[in-house]
């Protein structure tokens, strides 16, 4: 089997057994029942904020440790942190106990970044599209697996909410094994750079541009870097690095794995050619190398080798100034990122919905016991098996329709925040639980549908390798978001359940108010008519198509000061 098909095979394994968690529909009844013997009270406002707030706590320090411990050991972590839990849940007793169990889960769900970056740092670019859609639809089918068997044992009388806890635990159990054989991965994007990749030194001139832009696309891709057409390559020019090819030793190995395109926007390609400082600089190490296009790594004699030796060698990793180098690379991408406006309004929304997704799912099942009569069944992993299953198809639906909404998609964004707003008010005020599981079922869906068209226009104008990047700090600033709404609605004020979920009712009202006005606003200022739909600017990467056409890209984006 490949390598890329046996590592894929292994992380869908981990991702499947991890996510299969049958106690987990059930969680608030088995704190309040007669094993933990919790009050919905302690529950609610004690044990469930614990989560929150150490989630959003470890998550920074965890994405920077991801990077430099390289993926898998962060991995295998996160396995040791699930056991940790639900040893927790099964033998602690106690809120002090239970809050220290909700610390540990905040530490399994920080390091779930590690889960969808791995791939990017030991996967081939060519084969990204299939492994991010394998990796997602084993935690989505372990969610569902665990959902259905779960409802049926509780059921059927054969588990109740306490024995569900031990087949999560060997679940997770066989998640570990998983994780400790998944491959070491020898760069990562940051910490661990590999630094042997060719560079060009200038662009040719537009007579011959679009003639010679294949033979340049070539120098750039060594390795384990794909050139083929579906989104796997690299293009990129960083200037900073450029003006030092010269210090390069022409020795360099011709077989060599990329570790991290890069591009600076202030002083990279403006328009397919380098600021005029920069071809100065080169002009020296042209007339040495012999060719004024391309450095060829070895395969080319050099008339004066010597020019090419390097004065000093790069800062490790472990110094001062290999950290300062590695968050300097951090800081650059994302500030070239989000300085692209399409990009940082979905960025927003996606922040924002995100916050208000995952604080619906650590309250619904306090929801469904305040609403729940008192001699009726619960079927909360029912309802979490039927709204993953269609959350998933509408998720799959985005593949099959056309995404090229102009400026039409702030309406979509709009309406949807709205009917959402609309169901968690009824959720919050009706006293059938049969009405809160279908509006929950509904909620979830437009929620998947929407959150994946959200990170296709984000990862759409993204290289692959700052995909991580930049989910993370969304990621960052939902739970940011979270922690803000945890601490005046359920710490400061501790708003009854019910009440609660019509506060969120409102926060996604104003939300969708905020995105309907920016659409009207638009609209106005188009003189009433829709404007023609383009595409937005891309950052240069590897996006699909023909990531190198640098005169098809507009003028550049301009980094804020």
């Amino acid at each position: 089997m490949e390598f890329w098909k046996t590592t894929c095979l292994l992380l869908c394994c981990y991702g499947y057994f991890k996510e299969l968690r049958p106690s987990e529909p059930f969680l608030t009844e088995y704190l309040t029942g007669p094993v933990q013997n919790l009050t919905l009270e302690q529950v609610l406002y004690e044990v469930f904020p614990v989560w929150t707030y150490s989630y959003m706590a470890v998550l920074v320090l965890v994405f920077l440790f991801t990077d430099f411990l390289r993926y898998k050991p962060v991995i295998v972590f996160e396995a040791m942190a699930y056991i940790a839990t639900y040893l927790l849940l099964l033998f602690a007793r106690g809120v002090p106990w239970m809050q220290f169990m909700e610390f540990c889960y905040g530490i399994v769900s920080a390091t779930e970044v590690a889960y969808y970056t791995y791939m990017y740092a030991q996967v081939s670019g060519k084969h990204y599209q299939r492994v991010a859609s394998f990796t997602r639809v084993a935690i989505l089918l372990g969610r569902f697996s665990a959902a259905v068997l779960g409802q049926v044992l509780y059921s059927t009388g054969l588990m109740d909410p306490y024995s569900l806890n031990y087949i999560s635990l060997g679940s997770f159990v066989f998640a570990f094994g998983f994780a400790v054989a998944l491959p070491s991965v020898k760069h990562s994007i940051y910490f661990h750079r590999d630094d042997n990749i060719l560079r060009t030194l200038s662009v040719p001139s537009s007579p011959k541009r679009e003639s010679n832009f294949s033979s340049i696309k070539e120098s750039v891709h060594v390795g384990s870097v794909d050139t083929s057409d579906d989104g796997g390559d690299h293009f990129y020019a960083d200037c900073e690095e450029a003006t030092d090819v010269q210090e390069r030793s022409p020795s360099t190995p011709e077989k060599s794995s990329v570790g991290r395109p890069s591009y600076a926007q202030d002083g990279g390609f403006v328009n397919g050619e380098l600021p005029k400082s920069s071809i100065e600089r080169n002009a020296a190490a042209s007339e040495d190398v012999g060719s004024p296009e391309r450095i060829d790594g070895g395969n080319e004699k050099y008339g004066n080798e010597t020019a090419h030796k390097p004065s000093n060698a790069l800062p490790s990793q472990y110094t001062i100034e290999g950290f300062k180098k590695a968050m300097t690379l951090l800081w650059r991408d994302a500030r070239v990122a989000y300085s692209n406006e399409h990009l940082f309004r979905w960025s927003f929304w996606s922040a924002v919905a995100t916050c208000g997704f995952l604080q619906i799912l650590n309250y619904i099942q306090s929801l469904y016991e305040k609403v729940l009569p008192d001699d009726a069944s619960l079927y909360s992993g029912a309802v979490d098996a039927f709204s993953t299953a269609s959350g998933t198809l509408a998720a799959l639906s985005v593949a099959y329709i056309s995404l090229d909404f102009g400026t039409r998609w702030e309406w979509l964004l709009g309406l949807v925040s709205f009917f959402q707003a609309s169901l968690l008010t009824v959720m919050g005020v009706t006293s059938s639980i049969w009405v809160v599981y279908v509006c929950f079922i509904f909620y979830r869906v437009s929620h998947e549908f929407l959150i994946t068209v959200a990170s296709y226009q984000v990862a759409r104008m993204l290289r692959s390798d700052t995909y991580g990047l930049v989910f993370g700090l969304n990621m960052f600033c939902a739970l940011l978001l979270q922690t803000v709404l945890t601490v005046f609605v359920v710490e400061v004020f501790q708003v009854e359940i019910g009440m609660q979920f019509v506060v969120y009712g409102v926060y996604y009202a104003c939300l969708s108010l905020l995105f309907l006005t920016l659409a009207s606003y638009r609209l106005g200022r188009s003189g009433g008519c829709d404007p023609e739909n383009t595409d937005p600017p891309q950052i240069p990467g590897d996006h699909p198509g023909d990531p190198g056409d640098l005169e098809g890209l507009g003028p550049p984006l301009e980094a804020p000061t």
